[in-house]
């Protein structure tokens, strides 16, 4: 497979895994927060599983990224993830959040360039600069400001803004470290998944008990065994993300092709549950994928 068909790939998993999760966090009425970690600890689970499997053959003690930085590059996921959660539940529709979080491709993109002298091309600063513009004409719909005023503390997209940073930052630095360290992808991101893993299942346990606070109602919660089958697919999207970044020219064009996801996002989440979508959601959405098209050709 090239590059472009593991991105492809990794578009469609991630769509159908954080649209199963907005699901089932508003079916079994719980928190994003609760279901993201869950999700996390699942996946790290998944990822011990496949790193000691034959077919794996994953070697964890010589060479690759050291467990130390593994685990530096897991707490900023964790942490990202969890601000993506919020985004995804917050937003009118689920996919338009997602085309605000998938701004972290022309972020990459420029890091990319300016930290590793990676490839860039007149192409792929117009087709990235497209993406910009249809993320924001897709969230610039009047229904976001109700949705603003309905919902407490910071906005869905200012989540999205701190999601799309965190992602650049822990992948574009995974795929460097990769290669400065000789290792190989698949490696590493296992190795991040388990670290997260850890990590979250010590923030789930640790949390804020918010049944126990007055005048709060308990919060439902996504079973553990449907978290963990959301997370074996996890595990699998994040393998094919990485190799894609990690094969193409440019880590950012990388990432147009995976955000793919958001337009499929925005579809899904109108056609299965619902959701808010408007003239201006669909015309940012095709400007995305436009975008996206003009960066990888």
């Amino acid at each position: 497979m090239n590059w472009i068909s593991f991105g492809l790939a990794a578009a469609a998993g991630v769509a159908s895994s954080e649209m199963g999760k907005v699901g089932l966090t508003n079916q079994y009425k719980g928190t994003m927060a609760d279901t993201t970690l869950k999700e996390v600890v699942g996946a790290g689970v998944v990822a011990v599983y496949r790193i000691f499997s034959a077919e794996t053959q994953t070697d964890t003690s010589a060479g690759g990224v050291p467990w130390f930085v593994v685990f530096l590059i897991a707490a900023l996921k964790v942490q990202h993830s969890l601000w993506r959660g919020q985004c995804l539940q917050l937003a009118p529709n689920a996919g338009i959040a997602k085309n605000v979080i998938n701004l972290n491709g022309p972020l990459a993109m420029v890091c990319g360039y300016a930290l590793f002298s990676q490839e860039l091309t007149i192409r792929m600063v117009l087709g990235s600069t497209i993406v910009v513009l249809g993320s924001y004409i897709s969230t610039s719909s009047p229904q976001k400001k109700e949705k603003l005023q309905r919902n407490a503390g910071a906005s869905w997209v200012m989540y999205g803004l701190m999601g799309a940073a965190g992602i650049v930052t822990c992948e574009v630095g995974k795929v460097a470290l990769t290669n400065y360290y000789g290792g190989e992808m698949k490696d590493t991101t296992l190795k991040v998944l388990v670290a997260a893993g850890l990590i979250a299942i010590f923030r789930f346990f640790m949390r804020p008990k918010q049944q126990e606070l007055k005048d709060k109602p308990k919060p439902g919660e996504v079973p553990w065994w449907m978290m963990f089958a959301l997370a074996a697919w996890k595990v699998q999207h994040n393998i094919w993300r990485d190799k894609c970044m990690q094969m193409a020219p440019n880590a950012g064009i990388a990432k147009n092709v995976i955000n793919l996801n958001g337009p499929f996002a925005t579809l899904s989440a109108y056609l299965i549950f619902r959701q808010i979508l408007n003239f201006r959601m669909v015309a940012g959405s095709a400007l995305v994928v436009a975008g996206s098209y003009i960066s990888t050709t």
